[in-house]
């Protein structure tokens, strides 16, 4: 069981690893590739830093039941920034089709 529990921890980052920085740089304007780019090597870092200080928090307050809340409010609130982003794309940058 513990095999099938762990697949997305391995598989999801070598999924997004050749996708992300291609997307930061589509999404950033040239002067700031750096900048962009810098800032999401930042998020993987944050969160490997904070991640286990988080869980030991939790399992050392016998909270671990409340990782999958955790987890749930996280993507919730990734995909509402996500759909926000969405708002603030032309149409180009976000893959639809632009009128003519």
């Amino acid at each position: 069981m513990w095999t099938r529990a762990i697949w997305p921890c391995a598989w999801c980052p070598s999924l997004w690893s050749p996708v992300g920085p291609a997307l930061v740089n589509d999404l950033a304007p040239e002067h700031l590739h750096g900048r962009y780019n810098a800032a999401f090597g930042l998020t993987w870092g944050l969160s490997g830093a904070v991640a286990p200080l988080v869980a030991g928090l939790l399992l050392g307050s016998h909270l671990a039941d409340l990782w999958p809340y955790a987890v749930g409010i996280g993507a919730l609130v990734g995909g509402l920034l996500l759909y926000r982003l969405r708002s603030r794309l032309t149409p180009a940058e976000d893959g639809r089709a632009v009128a003519v």
